[in-house]
């Protein structure tokens, strides 16, 4: 039977694995790419052996207990990859407000707009969205 009290999980995996379509990449790599110089064998050995740790077989766990009834959270983005489980989330800084704001004002106050000190991390796309509408006095 189907619990349908329950909301549906909505979880996304960005993986990291040694699959066909990196070797692929490596391939295309050791003939040097577009310009066809030759690749260079440092870079080589360290894809080499980043290759090596990503075992595809460490993936299926970030993906499993994310689906599970007993996970606690749902609408995350969560990556795995050589062992390795991590939470990607999206972050408001501070804003840079005029209300007639133009290009230089985003140049002038970039480090501001780029600095996460005091940054938000909204629980849902309404949190995320409040200090806009507090900003234009919206409900």
């Amino acid at each position: 039977m189907t619990d349908t009290t329950r909301a549906p999980r909505r979880t996304a995996v960005a993986p990291v694995a040694a699959t066909r379509m990196l070797a692929g990449s490596q391939a295309y790599a050791r003939i040097g790419g577009t310009d066809g110089s030759p690749a260079d064998p440092a870079a080589l050995e360290m894809m080499n052996t980043l290759t090596r740790s990503l075992d595809p077989a460490l993936v299926p766990p970030v993906v499993a207990f994310p689906a599970h009834e007993d996970c606690p959270v749902s609408g995350e983005v969560y990556s795995a990859g050589a062992g390795q489980a991590v939470r990607f989330f999206v972050g408001r800084t501070r804003a840079c407000d005029n209300p007639a704001l133009t290009a230089e004002d985003v140049r002038g106050h970039l480090d501001r707009i780029r600095d996460e000190t005091d940054s938000l991390v909204p629980a849902d796309p309404g949190a995320g969205t409040a200090p806009l509408r507090s900003a234009t006095r919206q409900p």
